[in-house]
């Protein structure tokens, strides 16, 4: 299966929790939009019924899980409002990716969620990419300069291509038993 996620906003390097929430939600989102579409209704009840886990206040459901076999390739493409460069403005590439990488995955223990944090109405389950950011299998990034005027530093905009793929087929490239 192939889609795309979208992301603007803050990217600092070596992101704290409340940087991943942020981006977690955004992420939730999209993935909720997705997987409420018609052609996905049967596979994502089963999907939430076999990967759904708690913690603290929240029923999180990866997409994307060992058991059923899962893995991604991402091909990343990170605009930022000043010249070009691995290390810019916005801090170095490779801990900008390490936080969104974290954040693409659910988060595993309390500490990974800010402090008096709750599910909002719509985010019950919560939709994470990835149980565990293993299930990576390459990642490509472009970093191009965004030509506005008007954005943060330390913001990006991203375009997040995924390729959700199985090593053992499933049902509808959708997590079974």
């Amino acid at each position: 299966m192939r889609f795309t996620l979208f992301y603007q906003g803050n990217l600092p390097s070596n992101g704290n929790p409340k940087d991943k929430y942020g981006i977690r939600q955004a992420i939730h989102n999209q993935l909720q939009i997705m997987l409420n579409q018609d052609d996905l209704q049967g596979p994502k009840s089963d999907m939430e019924k076999e990967n759904s886990r708690t913690l603290g206040d929240y029923t999180l459901v990866p997409l994307v899980t060992k058991k059923a076999h899962g893995y991604v390739d991402l091909d990343i493409l990170m605009l930022q409002p000043h010249p070009l460069g691995v290390v810019g403005k916005g801090g170095d590439l490779d801990n900008r990716l390490k936080t969104l990488l974290d954040a693409l995955r659910a988060p595993s223990i309390l500490d990974e969620i800010p402090k008096h944090t709750r599910p909002g109405a719509s985010e019950t389950p919560f939709y994470c990419l990835l149980e565990d950011d293993r299930l990576i299998r390459s990642v490509k990034v472009a970093s191009e300069h965004l030509l506005v005027t008007s954005m943060a530093d330390g913001h990006v905009v991203l375009t997040i291509h995924v390729f959700w793929g199985e090593t053992i087929p499933t049902y509808g490239g959708l997590a079974s038993s």
